[in-house]
């Protein structure tokens, strides 16, 4: 499959294209889970898989609970729907665990401090209660347990994995906890091969065509379990390519046409759902799209291919965007970059994030 062709056909399977016309919360069921630690970029992401759907939806699907903001996976901070969160858990935490293991060990937080810090958290939360991180903290540490060095960013994330906490509505500006259970007191479980199989289907359907090494990091999963989920899903599945470039994708899906410009977020899916980002990143070295603390740029794409890096700039009540188009790179029509331009500002204008 040559470049231009993959490239679509990626742009295709990650809506990013503004013809599809879907909530946010269906656009965040297409891709399952959606990278965000950085979140007002984030959200903006959800936005333009969602017909480029305005800050104030977003806000209100996040507030609803329709997107929920956890630590799955590889694992860091993500996006998912209230629908998926549980089995996500289910089959992730206890891999995310064991590597957490002698972290905790070092931050001496043993499993009674653990539980007994869930313990106080679950009963300033309880009865629909939310509270930002701080005032989470403060609580856990008037009760006598330190959440220094880095203790409180680990107690926290253990009672996610718990299936304790997650995110709750925002409270003038901020982002808050809450109780999961509260949140969505539906809970969607799966045996492990059915999500595994889950698993693998939804990201092959929403980020192919990609290879197996593609998916193992996007997963967190080992090669041997990758090989698993493909051998339970790959009748639903098409592919090309030979050995381990062998590349997998929806039977359904139909290539794009690849066109149009897009300001991409900072640790957009479409460069952090794969290992190689080679076919996105012609015209620069990856070393450009990432700063010396790991943080992926915000990117400029345009045929599928990524020909620069923009930043958002803020004055006030006044939101700019400035753009760094690669020497060399093709410049896309000034229409269509303008265009791209104005939805961006327009989105971050309207309600900016609280970082």
């Amino acid at each position: 499959m040559d470049v231009r062709a993959l490239t679509a056909r990626r742009i295709a399977s990650q809506k990013i294209s503004p013809r599809h016309a879907v909530s946010v919360k269906d656009a965040l069921g297409w891709m399952c889970a959606v990278q965000a630690q950085d979140y007002g970029m984030a959200r903006w992401g959800l936005a333009l898989r969602a017909a480029h759907a305005s800050a104030a939806a977003v806000d209100a699907a996040i507030d609803r609970g329709d997107v929920l903001r956890t630590h799955i996976l590889r694992p860091t901070w993500h996006f998912v729907g209230g629908g998926d969160i549980y089995w996500l858990l289910d089959f992730s935490a206890r891999r995310i665990l064991a590597g957490m293991k002698s972290r905790l060990e070092q931050l001496e937080l043993d499993r009674a401090t653990l539980n007994r810090s869930a313990a106080i958290m679950e009963k300033a939360l309880a009865g629909g209660n939310s509270l930002t991180r701080e005032e989470l903290l403060d609580i856990v540490r008037n009760a006598g347990i330190s959440t220094v060095s880095n203790r409180g960013s680990h107690i926290l994330a253990w009672a996610e994995l718990h299936q304790l906490i997650c995110s709750g509505p925002s409270r003038r500006g901020k982002r808050t906890y809450a109780l999961l259970p509260e949140r969505v007191p539906e809970a969607r479980r799966m045996s492990r091969e059915e999500s595994l199989a889950a698993l693998t289907r939804r990201y092959f359907r929403s980020r192919g065509p990609a290879t197996q090494k593609d998916f193992a990091w996007w997963s967190g999963l080992p090669l041997g379990e990758v090989r698993e989920g493909l051998a339970l899903v790959k009748r639903s599945l098409d592919s090309e390519g030979e050995g381990s470039a062998r590349l997998w994708f929806n039977t359904s899906s139909r290539p794009g046409g690849g066109g149009g410009v897009h300001l991409l977020p900072a640790f957009d899916e479409y460069l952090i759902g794969y290992q190689d980002r080679s076919a996105q990143v012609q015209f620069a070295s990856q070393k450009s799209l990432v700063s010396s603390n790991g943080m992926f740029w915000p990117t400029v794409v345009a045929g599928g291919a990524v020909i620069g890096t923009w930043k958002k700039e803020s004055s006030g009540t006044n939101v700019a965007v400035r753009l760094n188009l690669f020497r060399g790179a093709p410049r896309p029509a000034g229409r269509l970059l303008a265009g791209a331009v104005a939805r961006a500002v327009e989105f971050f204008g309207a309600h900016p994030a609280t970082e």
